[in-house]
């Protein structure tokens, strides 16, 4: 495995992928729709993952995971176009489908790419490095997008699709291959077992009551982080009327400090405590802090709790 030419490209679309996400709460307000759009337009991007992930795993072991990481890039491009270019709330939403099942294209091929070309040893390090660079890659993404947006709103979208594409074209020219099936494609049946709902019927196999409630308790969880992450972006711009920018500068700060906390005091609850119970601190943590949140009006206060 090219390992250095892989997390090169990996970081560069990374980056790239980022470029808008500071800048929409203004494209959005600067098209005058309504407030929802902007959490509806998130949920569409993340049904897509969902749906297209198991059939791109498919694909990737039916092809290979660099063609399927290619089509996952340029097939973003594509999507941003269309959201950077349709005005109208159903163009946005269709362009933010694509981006997801585009963005499932390229998480599971790289995944299935490390995990197939990698050795047994290198296979743990390989994985964790691609999270962190995509978790560094993000926030310097972000901070990128929200200094090109406070110049202009469409050079974030511009530069995005372009760097997309060509960091596709790079991915199918300079990586090798992880498989080689000669098996002719049966598309029906490769849409039967990419049905996510039955991979989630199947779990039920493996679920008992320790399992159950992690998974409720994940669930609720995730969806209170991402109803503040996605309300945060657009309450600042919405509220605040603050620039793309700062946005950026924000959502960047953030990243880097999610990962300094990650590999230090995570890595130190993981290992000398008892992590169940470390669980209930962190959460109570994090819940007290929006209490604050919910409190403070003026943005200072408002962004040093957030």
């Amino acid at each position: 495995m090219k390992k250095k030419t892989l997390f090169f490209l990996v970081a560069l679309f990374n980056l790239a992928a980022n470029y808008a996400h500071p800048v929409t709460p203004t494209y959005f307000k600067m098209l005058h729709l309504d407030n929802s759009v902007f959490g509806t337009a998130f949920a569409v991007m993340s049904f897509g993952i969902f749906i297209a992930s198991p059939f791109w795993s498919k694909i990737a072991g039916l092809v290979n995971s660099k063609s399927v990481i290619a089509i996952g890039c340029i097939g973003y491009a594509v999507a941003q176009f269309l959201f950077a270019v349709g005005h109208t709330t159903s163009l946005i939403l269709i362009g933010r489908l694509l981006a997801g099942l585009a963005c499932g294209a390229f998480f599971v091929g790289v995944l299935n790419y490390i995990v197939n070309l990698s050795s047994e040893i290198n296979r743990g390090a390989n994985l964790t490095l691609n999270a962190t660079i995509q978790t560094v890659a993000s926030a310097l993404g972000y901070f990128v997008g929200g200094m090109l947006g406070a110049y202009n709103v469409y050079l974030s979208f511009a530069v995005q699709v372009i760097q997309l594409t060509l960091v596709g074209i790079l991915f199918y020219l300079l990586l090798e291959k992880d498989s080689q099936n000669t098996d002719s494609l049966q598309l029906s049946l490769i849409l039967k077992e990419s049905n996510p709902l039955k991979r989630l019927e199947d779990g039920r196999l493996l679920m008992n009551k320790a399992f159950a409630l992690l998974f409720s308790v994940s669930i609720l969880l995730y969806l209170g982080y991402t109803a503040f992450d996605q309300s945060f972006n657009y309450y600042l711009k919405d509220i605040f009327n603050l620039s793309s920018g700062f946005n950026g500068i924000f959502k960047g700060a953030i990243g880097i400090i999610s990962l300094i906390v990650n590999t230090s005091i995570g890595l130190y609850l993981m290992k000398n405590t008892k992590i169940s119970k470390s669980l209930i601190y962190v959460l109570l943590g994090a819940s007290t802090l929006m209490v604050l949140i919910l409190f403070s009006h003026h943005l200072t206060a408002y962004v040093i709790w957030a």
